[in-house]
C-alpha cells in the first residue's frame, strides 16, 4: 500500500473516531467505506489467479 493510501486511511479513521453524532453522517466514514469497495472492485479475484496456473 502507497504512503498516500496509509495517510488517507489514518486520517478516515481519526475522523471517525471523534465524530460525533450517528456513524453514517460522518463523511469520513462514507469515504473509508467508497475507498474499501473500490479496492475490493479493482484486486483481482482469487478464483482467476487460480485458474492462471
Amino acid at each position: 500500500m502507497g504512503k498516500d493510501s496509509q495517510l488517507f486511511l489514518k486520517s478516515c479513521y481519526t475522523w471517525i473516531r471523534t465524530f460525533n453524532g450517528p456513524l453514517e453522517m460522518c463523511s469520513a466514514w462514507r469515504h473509508l467505506r467508497n475507498f474499501y469497495l473500490l479496492a475490493r472492485k479493482t484486486q483481482p479475484s482469487q478464483t482467476s489467479d487460480l485458474q492462471g496456473e
